[in-house]
């Protein structure tokens, strides 16, 4: 059981540091377009994450 809740943890971190990198790359996507799609890739592979995670 404490391997599966180190695993969870990791996960939640890893989908936490992507969101955040997301969210930045969405906020300077307005002065550089291009950084809109890979913002939108790490936002959609956190949520997935967060979401396979908790179920």
């Amino acid at each position: 059981m404490p391997a599966l809740f180190l695993l969870q943890s990791v996960l939640r971190t890893i989908a936490a540091v992507m969101g955040g990198f997301g969210v930045f790359y969405l906020v300077m996507s307005w002065s550089a377009p291009a950084l809109c799609g890979l913002a939108l890739v790490l936002i959609g592979a956190a949520s997935a994450i967060t979401y396979f995670v908790e179920r």
